[in-house]
């Protein structure tokens, strides 16, 4: 908050729970918000909805680059794969008796 980034790491951190405790806050009727460092915040809603919604974000990037490093490790995996098919068959197929 107030510019500073707050980590959520487990196994002391928990992302959902921390998500969930921002959308409890914005059903309080606060004028501000006091982080640990930094200024007060006039804007809490404001601040919670913004701090959500970035997460949310930062969440969907991180899993879509997941998913294509996954795709991109299967392609390279089944071309290793399908090679050293090739590569077992064709010395298979030189030492017949």
């Amino acid at each position: 908050m107030n510019g500073s980034t707050v980590v959520i790491g487990p196994p002391d951190g928990n992302m959902k729970q921390y998500i969930h405790s921002l959308e409890k806050l914005k059903n309080y009727d606060i004028e501000k918000i006091a982080p640990g460092h930094g200024e007060l915040l006039d804007n809490p809603h404001e601040v919670a909805e913004w701090i959500i919604s970035h997460r949310l974000e930062r969440e969907k990037k991180v899993f879509h680059a997941l998913k294509e490093a996954t795709r991109e490790l299967l392609i390279l995996w089944s071309k290793e794969f399908m090679m050293m098919l090739i590569h077992h068959s064709s010395l298979s197929q030189k030492h017949r008796f």
